[in-house]
């Protein structure tokens, strides 16, 4: 088929049923060297985030100076019909929410709104720690500064944010004494050294450095403003054993799981392997925890035992439903990257993870490049070691195609989170400048899904345009040549200064606008997206052209892409 045909085909109504494809969740990066967050976007379905267009920038707020956004931890849920985006800014100590209401795949100034200003009610803080809960509850954590502890954040009046008097409560109060309950009573928490959470339902987990370097598992059971009742605070997972007050994890306990206990440097004493990355997903009704270990590649990451602890996942399900993961068998390797697991693929330092229903994406660092692995489990044998299993590097620093969000040097990635393929993605991208003969100017818009054959389907529109005049939905395949032309190509050289053609313009779809007055105007076309394989991860460029026939004037939109994705 030809591209101007297979362009119409595209807005044909879906095939009966959908392809099969391999299409990777969505992933969400907090990126620091540019501090900024950067979507992944598998959007040619093979399950990986190489290829041109899948790697852009979520949301940056190019402020420069002492006041930059420096985005620590970040996930996504749906609220209502629609996705957000949740992040703590560790430098400014806020708490934002963010929708994508204009949908073009990205956060833009302004769609970002400050849900919780921590510095403000709070104090001066060092937050780090982020998880959501199914009460529609926020949960963060910090470390340092004056608001040490555990906080819950809820938007109990729907204005959007949790600024309100009731909708904060420190749950656990870092500077006070703590407890958590083991299977040999309470004992001291270190309620200062909350690093990392996870989630599910309405119960987080919390990575606990400094004293403890253990997990705990909190569940608010009652309605006041603490975790101090029966079964609120407990132990998790003590796998370092660093603390004897703690009770140590039965298989960590008598070796069958690798010791994280490590020499420390100039050999004075021990240091201890942090699994203090963590996430969470449903696994047919269970809820598996994975856990994964932040140590760096090299001779430091040698154990006692003189086997290397970095790289290492692991996954836990609670057996016996006595709310930790102490007992013998429920916690194993589920992937051993290590510089001494002999395997094919190692992984350097891990710097992120997250679970979706079809992986657990690992953010990492290799040989100085920021990657993304993916594992799974698909002989479900309860590990991701066999072959097949591992995508690694589906995302790398050093080899995706552009255009690349890196503006300053190598990325660090801090933490990933993972959604659904199509939550926040670029399903629609505008850029350049409109034009018409007065100051009001054409509006593109657009709302929709572009993966192939969804039924809910697309819609471009055009706006603030004269109504009852003829417009026409241009659509081309590239956006740097019109017949031989460079694009975009400046149209005040056949009369029309100041407007441009950024495509090459292929296919002409004629509407009329609807509305009266000189702005009152708007013209739309819709379509569902054909189930064509070859339109898998296809970008169609287009401009609205309306015509001003009182004036006999071009007014011309701006550029927009729409980008096509697999089912």
């Amino acid at each position: 088929m030809s591209r101007p045909a297979l362009l119409a085909a595209a807005l044909a109504v879906c095939a009966a049923f959908p392809a099969s494809g391999q299409t990777a969740s969505d992933v969400y990066l907090v990126e620091t060297t540019q501090d900024q967050l950067v979507r992944l976007t598998d959007l040619d379905g093979d399950g990986k985030y190489l290829s041109s267009g899948e790697v852009r920038a979520l949301f940056y707020d190019d402020m420069l100076g002492a006041n930059f956004s420096s985005p620590r931890s970040v996930f996504a849920r749906m609220e209502g019909p629609k996705p957000v985006l949740y992040w703590i800014d560790t430098q400014r100590d806020l708490l934002f929410r963010a929708t994508d209401d204009s949908g073009n795949g990205r956060i833009d100034l302004g769609e970002e709104s400050r849900f919780r200003l921590i510095s403000t009610f709070d104090g001066e803080t060092s937050p780090d720690g982020l998880a959501p809960t199914a009460d529609s509850a926020v949960w963060w954590c910090s470390d340092a500064g004056q608001a040490l502890g555990l906080f819950r954040c809820i938007d109990l009046n729907g204005d959007g944010d949790a600024n309100d008097a009731g909708e904060s409560e420190k749950m656990i109060d870092g500077a006070s004494a703590n407890f958590v309950g083991t299977d040999l009573g309470p004992v001291p928490l270190d309620g200062a050294a909350l690093l990392r959470l996870a989630s599910s339902n309405n119960v987080v987990i919390a990575y606990v450095q400094g004293d403890d370097e253990a997990l705990m598992r909190f569940e608010r059971r009652n309605s006041d403003a603490d975790l101090a009742d029966p079964g609120e605070s407990r132990l998790y997972l003590n796998a370092a054993g660093k603390s004897p007050a703690l009770p140590q994890n039965a298989d960590w306990a008598n070796g069958q799981l690798r010791s994280l206990v490590l020499p420390a440097p100039g050999g004075k004493g021990f240091v201890y392997g942090k699994l203090c990355y963590l996430c969470s997903r449903d696994e047919g009704g269970v809820t598996a925890w994975y856990f994964a270990t932040n140590q760096p590649a090299g001779f430091n990451a040698l154990n006692t035992l003189g086997q290397a602890v970095n790289g290492l996942v692991y996954r836990g399900v609670d057996l016996n439903s006595d709310e930790d993961l102490q007992d013998a068998g429920e916690v194993r390797l589920y992937y051993d990257g290590s510089t001494t697991s002999g395997a094919p693929f190692q992984i350097d330092q891990i710097t992120g993870l997250d679970a979706s229903p079809e992986g657990i994406y690992v953010g990492a660092i290799d040989q100085g490049d920021a990657v993304v692995h993916r594992l799974r489990d698909t002989n479900s044998d309860g590990d991701a070691s066999d072959a097949g299993e591992q995508t690694f590097k589906a995302f790398d620093y050093a080899t995706f195609a552009g255009p690349s969000p890196f503006f300053i040097g190598n990325p660090w990635v801090w933490d990933i989170a993972a959604a659904p393929n199509g939550w926040l993605q670029n399903y629609f991208q505008d850029s350049g400048v409109a034009c018409a003969p007065t100051a009001a100017k054409p509006i593109l818009g657009f709302v929709g899904d572009t993966h192939v054959a969804h039924p809910g389907g697309i819609e471009v529109r055009v706006e603030s345009v004269p109504g009852g005049m003829p417009a026409f939905l241009s659509m081309g395949s590239s956006t740097t040549s019109w017949f031989g032309f460079p694009l975009p190509f400046d149209l005040g050289a056949v009369g029309m200064p100041g407007c441009f053609l950024y495509q090459n313009a292929l296919v002409q779809m004629a509407a009329v606008t609807t509305g009266v007055g000189p702005t009152g105007g708007v013209a739309k076309k819709s379509a569902v997206l054909a189930n064509d394989p070859t339109l898998y991860g296809v970008d169609m460029p287009l401009q609205w052209i309306v015509f001003d026939v009182p004036t006999s004037s071009f007014l011309f939109s701006k550029l927009g892409v729409i980008h096509v994705l697999a089912p």
